[in-house]
């Protein structure tokens, strides 16, 4: 069952309530694996952990300027498809602002994917596997792009601030897109 809240009130309502909290990820598994990803992102935490994770996550947003990011996307998205774009525009237009290199946005791009098709959805070993090599192919791509930056959890913040573009973001794009350009289903909690 698909439940679909749409309006400020109703989005701030669903936050508010204890009732849509993330489940717990599971057990950790090694570094570099989608069940370790998913102990380690702030999405799945709570508490003094989730504010932990959530200022590395601020911190890494804090040193993008949105001016750019709107102009990259605009030039990313002239040419995609309306689908396309909806998916891998955001994730490239953040990619390239964390400082991947061009040559390698178009890996990240399907590194994210990979991720995002089980990111909130675990089960299917076969994904799951696909996921793991990405997790670890990403996570060393994004913890050596900023030297100043050290641990684990600036690579984990990157990762969850490109895995949360590619499904949040690209969700509000389509909705935009598919409700005449504006936005009315904001949250979703499925049964």
């Amino acid at each position: 069952m698909e439940i679909v809240f749409s309006g400020p009130d109703d989005v701030r309502a669903v936050l508010a309530d204890p009732r849509f909290v993330p489940p717990p990820p599971g057990a950790a598994g090694p570094v570099g694996t989608m069940a370790w990803l998913r102990s380690a992102v702030v999405r799945f935490s709570h508490g003094v952990e989730h504010a932990r994770r959530r200022a590395l996550v601020v911190a890494e947003l804090a040193t993008l300027d949105p001016a750019d990011l709107r102009q990259a996307a605009a030039k990313l998205t002239a040419p995609a498809t309306a689908e396309e774009a909806a998916r891998t525009v955001p994730v490239a237009v953040l990619a390239s602002a964390l400082g991947v290199p061009a040559d390698r946005i178009d890996a990240v791009v399907t590194a994210v994917a990979q991720i995002a098709a089980v990111y909130l959805s675990p089960g299917d070993p076969a994904r799951e596997r696909v996921a793991d090599t990405a997790v670890a192919s990403l996570l060393a791509d994004l913890e050596v792009l900023r030297p100043e930056s050290t641990g684990r959890g600036v690579g984990v913040a990157r990762i969850s601030i490109l895995v949360q573009a590619y499904v949040g973001t690209g969700v509000l794009i389509r909705e935009g897109r598919d409700a005449g350009r504006s936005p009315r289903r904001c949250a979703r909690r499925r049964r």
